[in-house]
């Protein structure tokens, strides 16, 4: 009897430890080819007033640099429309979604802004903000 109580004991210990550590955030390797380079912001759309706002070729470019940077250049100049970030270089961060509430396989930090889901393809990347305010930030390649 006391080696069944002991396997019990052990078990749930063991059970408890495994239910309440929580593995550290880690950077993804998504293929760097797929988002590197120079992108124009195309469309913003969703959001809690259901827009849907296009944007002029190179009005709003985003490059993503290997060091882990991204710089935006904003010349657009409508303050009543989302666009999200302002001219300036901040530090991107791509983590696994697999824990977080978002559907889907990556996640998109720049400097403190969660742009949730993230899919790039060879001429798109596209941001799904669907756990918070459902923006969907749509990019396309520049190409020079």
């Amino acid at each position: 009897m006391k080696t069944f109580h002991y396997f019990a004991l052990m078990l749930v210990l063991t059970f408890s430890f495994a239910t309440t550590c929580e593995e550290e955030v880690q950077p993804v390797n998504l293929n760097p080819e797929l988002y590197l380079g120079k992108w124009q912001l195309a469309n913003v759309s969703g959001g809690i007033e259901n827009v849907n706002q296009n944007f002029a070729e190179n009005e709003i470019v985003w490059e993503f640099l290997a060091d882990g940077s991204v710089t935006v250049e904003n010349n657009f100049e409508n303050d009543a429309v989302e666009d999200f970030m302002e001219t300036g270089s901040y530090t991107y961060f791509i983590e696994s979604a697999r824990k977080s509430v978002y559907p889907c396989g990556y996640l998109f930090w720049a400097g403190d802004n969660n742009l949730g889901c993230m899919t790039a393809r060879e001429n798109k990347i596209v941001f799904k903000r669907n756990g918070s305010d459902g923006y969907v930030l749509t990019f396309q390649r520049v190409t020079e």
